[in-house]
């Protein structure tokens, strides 16, 4: 697979892995702050792969597991799992579509 380098965000606030610290997203691309996840109080991210200035979309410090399809609050959905791209602890997951 090769290096893998880390990148560094830079904003007011930056999220982290909370094992190892790798950075994921910052404060600008929270959506909710009121979100619950299955073990409890999360953060629903607009982006977590957008990188200002440059714009692209791409993952950073991240790596998605295989798709499946999960029972939701708001129905079945099919979600990957996010894996921390440094000690590769699930840091959360995504939507991929409605089933």
């Amino acid at each position: 697979m090769g290096l893998q380098y880390r990148i560094y965000l830079d904003g007011n606030r930056v999220f982290g892995c909370r094992d190892c610290r790798t950075h994921l997203s910052t404060d600008d691309h929270i959506m909710s702050r009121e979100f619950q996840g299955k073990t409890g109080r999360a953060y629903l991210f607009k982006n977590v792969w957008l990188i200002p200035p440059i714009q692209l979309l791409y993952s950073v410090n991240v790596t998605e597991g295989p798709p499946e399809n999960r029972e939701m609050r708001t129905g079945r959905h099919t979600v990957v799992d996010i894996h921390c791209c440094h000690c590769a602890k699930v840091v959360g997951w995504k939507y991929v579509s409605l089933c």
